[in-house]
Formats: structure tokens, sequence, C-alpha cells
């Protein structure tokens, strides 16, 4: 289910922490703790971000678990192209 219908600045700065994370590189995970720490969302917004993320096809959730709920995620070759067209 997709919740929500912008994708706003703390998507494109979560987004581009990812692609950053994994150096450009689909098959690495990254922590979503990690991701998430210049951001400083709340457990509910970073769930809701990274399940948005997903189903729009631009990451993919690895791991359930930890603090955030979801572990670690990996950026999709579509995700990969998104950041490109971010500024």
């Amino acid at each position: 289910m997709l919740i929500g219908t912008g994708f706003n600045d703390e998507h494109k700065k979560l987004l581009k922490n990812i692609a950053d994370m994994s150096e450009g590189d689909p098959s690495k995970s990254v922590s979503v703790k990690e991701a998430n720490k210049d951001l400083n969302l709340s457990r509910k917004d970073i769930k809701l971000k990274i399940e948005f993320l997903e189903a729009l096809g631009l990451i993919t959730i690895n791991t359930i678990g930890g603090s955030l709920l979801y572990g670690h995620v990996s950026i999709t070759e579509k995700g990969l192209k998104r950041v490109e067209n971010i500024t």
C-alpha cells in the first residue's frame, strides 16, 4: 500500500543517503539507522518513508528488525537514476 502522495525533501535526502552509503552499488546493504542519522526521523516516519520508497521501486528492504523496524535496505537501479535527478 502506498501511503502519501508526494516525494518530498525528506524522501530525497533519505534516498540520497542510501545511495551515498551504498556507493551506488545495489548489492550493498545500508543500515536504516545510519541512513536516518542526519534526518532524525521518528520510528513511525522512517517506517513510512522506507515503505514509500520501496513501493516506488527505489529501494529494496533487505532485513526487518532493529530500533527503526527495518534494519537494512539497498538502492535499486531505478533509485540510482532518481538520485541523479535530485539537486
